[in-house]
């Protein structure tokens, strides 16, 4: 077993910033090839873009301005949408953290992804992710933050996924702590995996912030990985997925170095105290995570790379509805995508295009000018980023199996919603009804049978997602 490292963080905090330097942002490229992935040219030039995703963490698509009624300014953001194009039609991957990650990575809606709820699922080794692809093509691969796709020990972690590096919470619970006493980190380079542990926060201490770290060590990476003729050119691609803003509902001004908690935040007639300090914090990591984003933004453009960059931004999923029941209705599933390419797309673009996470992986093996791979789900972005027509989706489909199981579909501008196999179906006109609030499946008996026909056919049986569907007739 390798040795776990321990640094005497609240003695020495500017070793802990080195070795965490070290740990995510050293050592050189390190290739899992196979006979059938010979190992990649060595580049000239900077021929092919850098790929960034910011990926937040139950923020949903009203929470930023340009798309609702945000509920704290978030100018860094908007200013990403300023400089590049924001879609207005995006969906999650899923209803719950780790379905939606699962499609992000995989090109897999979560009928046929491996994932298709939360808790202990791991990822297979034959499923493929966007960091594999990207690294057998010469990319330089590092995740940072939440990653929910595999406990240590299983063949789903971040190393075992294409990942070269990497530091963070294996799983969505561990980081709803703000202030954790050990976060997992692995460098395939330099043989080094275990936990890195924070002395400064352990027996109930607050000593060291989590979201400092994963900033620092997000620029940090960055810094060191910018292609140039020293590391033959290699570009890079960082997955940068702060579990903001649902990392904790303590208050998010205890401690001296989080953002202290907005004096004017969301107020609702009625509203009982507790909700009005939980907006309030969740106003405050808003807040945060878009300082970090300007973070991240800031430091491309320092090392000047911004033009051969690609940044995307998003969301696992929206906020959890009122009631505390997760479901796949609208305000769950709609979330922000803003996508940045100085000088390739073209600045204070909107896009109307039905899009979902798992439209990811294609778009990032076209920009790496890579043949995208047989029987995804996804479609690449890629044109619609350079402001071209592209073939849309026949149809967007989901389904959740924590609390149940459930379903939906999006077919044009119709939204379906299944509460279970033997439960009616709730159909919505999206363009009279953006919100989804006026279930007409009564009035469109035509609609729903070409609906249930989709939750059959859209998905497949899994062993370890099982459920029994009605047959078709």
């Amino acid at each position: 077993m390798r040795r776990l490292l321990k640094i005497r963080t609240l003695a020495f905090p500017a070793l802990l910033r080195i070795r965490l330097v070290v740990l995510l942002a050293a050592g050189s490229l390190a290739h899992a090839q196979t006979s059938s992935n010979p190992p990649p040219a060595k580049l000239t030039g900077p021929t092919r873009p850098n790929v960034v995703f910011i990926l937040a963490a139950d923020l949903g698509r009203d929470d930023l301005g340009g798309y609702g009624r945000p509920p704290v300014a978030t100018p860094r953001l908007d200013r990403m949408a300023a400089e590049g194009m924001r879609f207005t039609q995006c969906y999650a991957g899923g209803g719950g953290s780790a379905p939606s990650r699962a499609a992000l990575l995989t090109g897999l809606h979560t009928g046929h992804g491996w994932i298709r709820g939360d808790g202990e699922a791991a990822l297979r080794p034959r499923d493929l992710t966007v960091a594999e692809l990207l690294k057998n093509a010469g990319y330089k691969t590092g995740v940072i933050g939440l990653w929910g796709l595999g406990p240590s020990g299983t063949p789903g972690t971040p190393e075992q996924k294409g990942f070269d590096q990497w530091a963070g919470f294996l799983d969505a619970r561990s980081a709803r702590n703000n202030f954790p006493e050990f976060i997992w980190r692995s460098d395939t380079a330099r043989g080094a995996a275990g936990k890195f542990e924070f002395v400064a926060n352990q027996g109930g201490r607050r000593g060291i912030y989590i979201q400092d770290v994963f900033s620092n060590a997000a620029v940090n990476f960055l810094r060191l990985s910018k292609p140039d003729k020293f590391n033959q050119f290699t570009p890079f691609f960082l997955y940068l997925a702060f579990p903001l803003p649902h990392a904790s509902h303590d208050p998010a001004g205890r401690a001296t170095n989080v953002v202290a908690t907005p004096t004017a935040a969301p107020e609702a007639p009625g509203a009982t105290e507790a909700r009005l300090v939980a907006a309030k914090n969740r106003a405050a990591l808003i807040t945060r995570l878009d300082q970090d984003v300007g973070r991240v933004l800031d430091k491309l453009g320092e090392l000047q790379i911004a033009t051969n960059t690609v940044v995307f931004f998003s969301s696992d999923h929206g906020p959890q509805p009122d009631g505390g029941k997760r479901s796949l209705h609208e305000s769950r599933l709609r979330v922000p995508l803003l996508v940045r390419w100085p000088g390739h797309i073209a600045a204070g673009t909107t896009n109307d295009r039905v899009c979902a996470l798992w439209d990811f992986l294609p778009t990032a093996a076209e920009l790496a000018r890579q043949t995208v791979p047989a029987g995804l789900d996804g479609r690449s972005l890629l044109p619609a980023l350079r402001g071209k027509e592209a073939a849309p989706h026949p149809f967007l489909y989901w389904e959740f199996h924590d609390a149940g199981f459930q379903q939906a579909v999006r077919l044009d501008d119709w939204k379906a919603v299944r509460a279970g196999a033997d439960q009616p179906i709730e159909l919505f006109n999206l363009a009279r009804d953006p919100a989804a609030e006026t279930n007409v499946a009564a009035a469109h008996p035509d609609v729903i049978e070409k609906i249930a026909r989709l939750l059959h056919d859209a998905r497949t049986e899994s062993p370890l997602w099982p459920t029994k569907l009605k047959p078709t007739e």
